[in-house]
């Protein structure tokens, strides 16, 4: 289903994309639990999805829990993180939660700077933001 729902995101046909996201998600967890690493990848993927899908607030719920997990697991200094604070980032911009939008910025260049050439695309985009 994972391999589906790729084949779905790289076409940019995100609207198929979930059924599959969602088989293999309640595969992984029925297999591995919530906080499995490949769980967690196909939550995120999810996420990204409803995002382009534009539906920020499905998309920010996900996000954040990957986030909490992803810090559990990782620590902060992970680059699945970051994407994943990207996602949420953009979430709270296109929602306008002010406040939500300053600390997730300010945390996504901290770790951005950290883990990213001065030069990168995504830390340019980030900058943008």
């Amino acid at each position: 289903y994972m391999q589906l729902a790729e084949v779905y995101i790289a076409s940019k046909e995100y609207e198929k994309a979930v059924s599959p996201l969602d088989e293999a998600y309640e595969i992984m967890f029925s297999l591995f639990g919530e906080d499995d690493p490949d769980t967690l990848n196909v939550s995120s993927r999810k996420s990204a999805v409803l995002y382009y899908l534009e539906r920020y607030s499905e998309a920010l719920s996900i996000g954040q829990k990957n986030l909490d997990a992803y810090t559990r697991f990782y620590g902060e200094l992970n680059y699945m993180r970051f994407e994943q604070l990207l996602i949420v980032l953009k979430c709270c911009i296109k929602i306008g939660d002010a406040e939500q939008i300053k600390n997730v910025k300010e945390s996504a260049i901290k770790i951005g700077r950290q883990l990213l050439a001065s030069d990168s695309k995504q830390l340019k985009e980030l900058m943008s933001l």
